[in-house]
């Protein structure tokens, strides 16, 4: 019995709440400093409206990501790869086995024309694919690739 091996993707729980606590603290600071600036109403009071706004406007993105951000872990056992998808608003559970999977490549990331991450893609039955949580070298990822191939017996591109 081979050992299990787990890999886990974006949006830690910590992150999450840091995020959360980000925005509202960003909400409760542009309250507290720039209402002063609004009421009572005066000529300057749409400007402070304005920045406000955008103080909540940043607010709002970082409070949506914290609460619809997923985190995925990968976990591979012997003959099985668990593929586990959760946000605070739903969760995912795949179960890949032997036969399930027709082929694994590994595939780079490119930001800005430079590689800066690569990926396992996983083609399944039914035209599913599925993308690993990433890894910062590709001899890591081939690794992994052949790892999946030998254990759930399919190919590796």
């Amino acid at each position: 019995m081979a050992a299990k091996i787990v890999l886990e993707g974006p949006l830690h729980p910590a992150i999450r709440v840091g995020m959360g606590t980000f925005g509202v603290g960003i909400a409760v600071i542009a309250f507290l400093e720039l209402w002063p600036g609004i009421w009572p109403l005066s000529f300057i009071s749409p400007f402070f409206a304005a920045l406000l706004l955008g103080g909540l406007w940043v607010c709002g993105f970082s409070v949506a990501a914290a609460l619809t951000g997923s985190q995925e872990t990968w976990t591979l056992r012997d003959h099985e790869l668990v593929v586990d998808q959760r946000s605070p608003v739903h969760a995912k559970t795949v179960r890949l086995r032997h036969g399930n999977i027709h082929s694994a490549t590994v595939v780079a990331r490119d930001s800005d024309g430079e590689v800066s991450g690569w990926y396992v893609v996983l083609r399944a039955t039914g035209d599913r694919t599925f993308r690993s949580p990433e890894f910062m070298d590709e001899e890591r990822a081939h690794e992994f690739a052949a790892e999946l191939s030998s254990r759930l017996e399919f190919r590796h591109r």
